[in-house]
């Protein structure tokens, strides 16, 4: 016995309403909140301007030994990018001034980069 056309239908509409009541009913896992709270700020301790000559001679053995650790924890992960972060908003570095003079816009980034790559040594 072969159904009527209009009973397939009212039968599709019928799965497909009951479908996505199923799926709206569903928690979605994004929205759960069952991940890990963010840990707290890093404290990352200054640098003086004699350090940060030092480290600044330094930095790219630094960051050379820090991409060669296989291992890694999510605060040294969390160090490592806050410093390449810095480094770019201090534009790479290439402003003069920026390490020596205290009254220069990026003697403040400057300090972050460099504090952040000592750290990474610790």
């Amino acid at each position: 016995m072969r159904q009527p056309p209009r009973f397939l239908a009212l039968a599709a509409v019928f799965f497909l309403a009951i479908w996505q009541s199923l799926l709206i009913a569903l928690p979605a896992e994004a929205h759960s909140g069952s991940s890990a709270t963010p840990p707290p700020g890093i404290q990352i301790p200054s640098l003086t301007h004699g350090q940060m000559a030092v480290i600044a001679r330094y930095r790219g053995d630094i960051l050379d030994l820090a991409q060669r650790q296989t291992v890694t924890d999510p605060t040294f992960r969390r160090l490592y990018n806050h410093g390449n972060l810095q480094f770019t908003y201090c534009l790479w570095g290439l402003m003069p001034g920026s390490l020596g003079d205290e009254e220069s816009p990026f003697n403040e980034c400057s300090h972050a980069y460099l504090a952040t790559a000592k750290a990474l040594l610790a």
